[in-house]
């Protein structure tokens, strides 16, 4: 059983000491701990060096399980539907060194990525990671506009809400007649997608360039939105199908410095069997996700602040298998 535990949570164990008891006791329950990048990004913003140099110490231990970058997965989704899609796009004989080279940087035991995160190291600037950074402050800017655009229309969030039956209305140019309306998910992954393809120095490009024409695709755009509005399932694409869930059940709720964070948390939903936050959206979206969501994800539980909250924690495990 894999374990995800929240940034909010890391900090309390650190805070507590209580690394080591947590590691045993999922141990003694046949529990896997897992931890991800995005939750390095919010660690390293924290100003405290102190309080960050010891969570990011604990959560780069071995004694973890480590997930790749959710970009990285996306693009893996990206690949198969061009795969079985668009053959027309691909590379013919790609060549996936310099990819490999990333993916085993990242997945080395020793050195490597996490090993600078056990050292608060920060990783050499490319354009690839200032670029993620801009989107990290984009996505957060384009929440709270679209939050001002919902309290501008004073929406509220349906009381019997079914994710899957959630809309957005398409324009003039790419609707038919008919068909004026695509699920929520659907536009959102598109609008993300025909963005990054469009920047040279995109995270996305920098996993997908060796095996994808993309130059084809964005002359091709119309079949791109094809592929997108009425040939992909939801189960080939879970994840853009969570980021859409969130950033819609978002757009209801106060906008924080973690809102990006969260979405992109929401990825690891379909990696893991449990998430525990202490993060009251958090673990709401979660939830709403999980009753709605047409694939299976994660078990959510909210946790108390402080020492207690680590007491909660162990305390699941401890009843998780019985």
């Amino acid at each position: 059983m894999k374990v995800f535990l929240d940034t909010n949570i890391w900090r309390y164990i650190a805070d507590t000491g209580a690394f080591n008891t947590l590691v045993e006791t999922a141990s003694n329950n046949g529990i896997e701990l897992v931890v991800a990048p995005a939750l390095v990004h919010e660690v390293r913003q924290l100003r405290d060096d102190t309080l960050r140099k010891k969570i990011l110490n604990i959560i780069a231990s071995p004694r973890l399980v480590r997930l790749m970058p959710e970009i990285y997965l996306e693009a893996e989704d990206i690949k198969k539907i061009m795969e079985k899609y668009r053959r027309e796009w691909l590379i013919p004989n790609p060549d996936g060194s310099e990819c490999d080279s990333l993916i085993d940087n990242w997945t080395k035991s020793e050195g490597g990525y996490w090993e600078d995160v056990a050292n608060d190291i920060s990783p050499p600037v490319t354009d690839e990671s200032q670029r993620g950074e801009l989107e990290h402050e984009l996505a957060q800017q384009e929440s709270k506009e679209i939050r001002v655009r919902i309290n501008e229309k004073k929406s509220v969030l349906p009381a019997s809400l079914d994710l899957k039956k959630v809309y957005f209305p398409l324009s003039a140019e790419n609707s038919k007649p008919e068909r004026e309306f695509v699920e929520y998910w659907r536009a959102q992954s598109l609008y993300l997608f025909k963005a990054e393809f469009a920047i040279y120095t995109s995270p996305y490009r920098e996993w997908l360039d060796y095996f994808i024409e993309v130059s084809k695709i964005e002359s091709q755009s119309d079949l791109l939105a094809g592929l997108w509005y009425n040939e992909v399932s939801i189960n080939e694409l879970p994840r853009e199908w969570l980021r859409g869930a969130f950033m819609y059940l978002q757009c209801f709720h106060k906008i924080t410095s973690g809102t990006p964070g969260d979405s992109q948390l929401s990825s690891h939903l379909i990696d893991v069997d449990v998430v525990m936050s202490a993060d009251k959206n958090f673990i709401r979206f979660a939830k709403q996700c999980r009753q709605d969501a047409p694939f299976s994800i994660a078990q959510e539980y909210l946790i108390s602040a402080g020492s207690t909250g680590v007491e909660e924690v162990i305390q699941h495990m401890r009843e998780l298998n019985l």
